[in-house]
């Protein structure tokens, strides 16, 4: 069941880890030609500002997945080693126990803003995006967080104790 969970996160958080370096490409790409464009040739791309402002929501949110599997999101590294293994382990329930409950409120509310601009049918001003989609990353990010700090409680709880419990199946 481990290897599973760990597999699952690491498809999630490898598909995250595209669509960023997606979001980088596209952003650097269309500043430079715009840049090109407006300066060379007196001819700026009208929509290149928010589509580069647009890329980089996508590009931070998107990898916060990477930085709460490996552990690194909302931690004070240099601090946190300082501390003995035992006040590291409490460091570290309290942190899940944060992290979960803030994605968890943070997922709701970015539902409510999706929920609300669909409601209103507001739209980006030049690209015309509907401003439901472009928000949805906040919560799907907020919720996978949630889930990879879950499945990251898990396995660290389990460590290597999947030993077989009723007819066959794992106690982890």
């Amino acid at each position: 069941m481990k290897k599973a969970i760990d597999k699952v996160i690491s498809t999630i958080v490898i598909a995250s880890d595209v669509f960023a370096i997606t979001s980088l490409v596209i952003c650097t790409l269309t500043a430079f030609v715009n840049t090109v464009m407006r300066y060379i040739f007196k001819m700026p791309i009208n929509f290149s500002e928010e589509l580069c402002v647009l890329t980089l929501i996508f590009l931070v949110f998107s990898s916060l997945l990477r930085l709460e599997r490996d552990n690194e999101h909302l931690n004070m590294t240099v601090l946190y080693n300082v501390f003995p293994e035992k006040v590291q382990d409490v460091v570290n329930v309290v942190r899940s126990i944060v992290t979960i409950v803030l994605s968890v409120c943070l997922s709701y509310a970015g539902f409510v803003v999706v929920n609300m601009n669909f409601i209103n049918n507001t739209r980006s001003q030049v690209l015309d995006w509907p401003y439901g989609v472009v928000y949805l990353i906040i919560p799907v990010t907020f919720a996978l967080i949630a889930l990879i700090r879950l499945a990251n409680v898990r396995i660290r709880n389990c460590g290597d104790n999947t030993e077989a419990v009723d007819g066959g199946s794992e106690r982890c």
